[in-house]
């Protein structure tokens, strides 16, 4: 075991990386994997290991209890600078409390925030006992609808290019929102031409909608021609392999990729 209850619902863990992190006890989507395994996406959780250094700028949308927040943040160092977007309002005081526990808290910069394409209160689902689960939602769903699944609320929304503007570059910008994660990505705008190094994000069919799929391949193609990018794809050993954007729009039913 990476852990131990520690009371008021909260387990503290030590991930194989290193660090400290408390996590919601009740949560059924990433405690378990982080109290028996101590890591949670090892592939990609090796490439940040490898590839994030000190003074590097660094970006984490969809932060959740800082899992990545903290491996990044304790590798840039206090030269370097750590960015969390997290509008779970259950997890975003987690995270807060996490980078204090490892120290990096002066180098890092929180907002309870949804990256979006523009500036606008946006729909959010929280599933709270699988909070992994918990994503921006379509704005044709009702408020305050509660089911099985969860809540949805609002939550402030911020275009994220605006946002981010004033850095000199982005050296690391991860994307985990789950559904909707077409509206971050369109979100970067300019972003992606000259400024953001490494573009890490999922891609998962069965939370993309058809004419939102049709948007990431023009997307992807738009920054392949116009901007020389190159598209990855994250391998189960930690290894980064070049794939073609049309082979992944068709084919792949979940991929981590890598835009660079």
């Amino acid at each position: 075991m990476y852990g131990s209850y520690i009371g008021k619902n909260k387990v503290l863990v030590r991930p194989k990386y290193g660090g400290k992190l408390i996590l919601p006890a009740d949560d059924l989507s990433l405690t378990p994997l982080l109290l028996t395994e101590g890591e949670y996406q090892p592939a990609l959780t090796t490439i940040l290991s490898q590839y994030v250094g000190r003074g590097q700028i660094v970006v984490d949308v969809g932060a959740h209890v800082g899992y990545y927040a903290v491996l990044m943040g304790q590798r840039v160092g206090t030269e370097g600078t750590c960015i969390c977007y997290e509008p779970h309002p259950t997890l975003y005081p987690l995270l807060a409390e996490n980078l204090i526990l490892n120290g990096i808290h002066t180098e890092s910069n929180l907002y309870p925030l949804a990256a979006y394409s523009e500036q606008k209160r946006v729909n959010f689902l929280q599933v709270e006992r699988l909070t992994m689960d918990s994503t921006l939602s379509s704005s044709k769903e009702p408020l305050c609808q509660e089911d099985e699944n969860g809540s949805t609320i609002e939550v402030q929304g911020v275009a994220i290019c605006e946002h981010l503007h004033h850095l000199p570059h982005i050296d690391f910008l991860k994307i985990s929102v789950g559904r909707k994660g077409i509206d971050t990505l369109l979100g970067l705008g300019d972003l992606m031409k000259d400024k953001i190094r490494f573009l890490i994000f999922e891609f998962e069919r069965n939370l993309w909608e058809k004419e939102e799929i049709s948007e990431l391949r023009e997307l992807l193609f738009i920054y392949r021609r116009n901007y020389g990018k190159r598209l990855l794809e994250v391998e189960s050993k930690g290894d980064l392999v070049e794939v073609e954007e049309q082979r992944v729009i068709e084919t792949c039913h979940y991929a981590q990729l890598v835009l660079c």
